[in-house]
């Protein structure tokens, strides 16, 4: 097994744990809703504090920690209106730029989401509701996320930039597909 193989299998394993964090996330958002649900219309009594846990915590882990999967299984969304009427070179070409163009802004977006968690874990600032919920929790879930599409980012880059002169700039279909089967392969 090669150091790209490995690393790919390492984040993988990664992105395999955070996105059970996000499936757990929506579980309990479902969870709580149903609770909350019942408790409010047949007790009268509802829960005080479920749509602050929901918004604050359960809804961002669900969407920040499911990003990086999301872009390994392919299930971004792609703009392929030209796909068909352009070479496959042109396409390389196109495919290299968006992800060059993505690394650089999720690079933006992971620092400033970074600097702002820890500025807000270390002015140990709150969210006022129910009871006093610390900010810092949620702040941290945008770098975990975009910190892993980063990485997920990298790796497709290397695969587009070492993989062209083996495939003839092929690489862009063979990327999509290998994903694509790997999903098929593991249901």
């Amino acid at each position: 097994m090669n150091a790209s193989s490995r690393a790919d299998s390492v984040l993988r394993a990664v992105e395999r744990v955070v996105l059970y964090g996000a499936a757990i996330s929506f579980a309990a958002m479902m969870l709580i809703t149903v609770v909350d649900i019942v408790m409010r219309y047949f007790l009268n009594s509802p829960l005080g504090w479920s749509s602050e846990i929901i918004i604050y915590y359960l809804l961002p882990a669900g969407f920040f920690l499911a990003l990086s999967d999301t872009l390994r299984a392919n299930g971004h969304i792609k703009l392929s209106l030209l796909d068909s009427y352009v070479s496959v070179k042109v396409r390389w070409w196109m495919s290299l730029v968006g992800h060059l163009v993505s690394f650089a802004f999720i690079a933006v977006v992971l620092a400033t989401g970074f600097s702002k968690a820890a500025y807000k874990w270390q002015m140990q600032d709150v969210y006022p509701g129910f009871m006093l919920w610390p900010v810092w929790i949620s702040a941290f879930l945008v770098p975990i996320g975009f910190g892993l599409l980063e990485l997920r980012l990298v790796q497709r880059i290397y695969m587009l930039i070492t993989r062209r002169r083996q495939t003839n700039y092929a690489i862009v279909d063979t990327i999509e597909r290998t994903f694509a089967d790997d999903e098929v392969a593991s249901a």
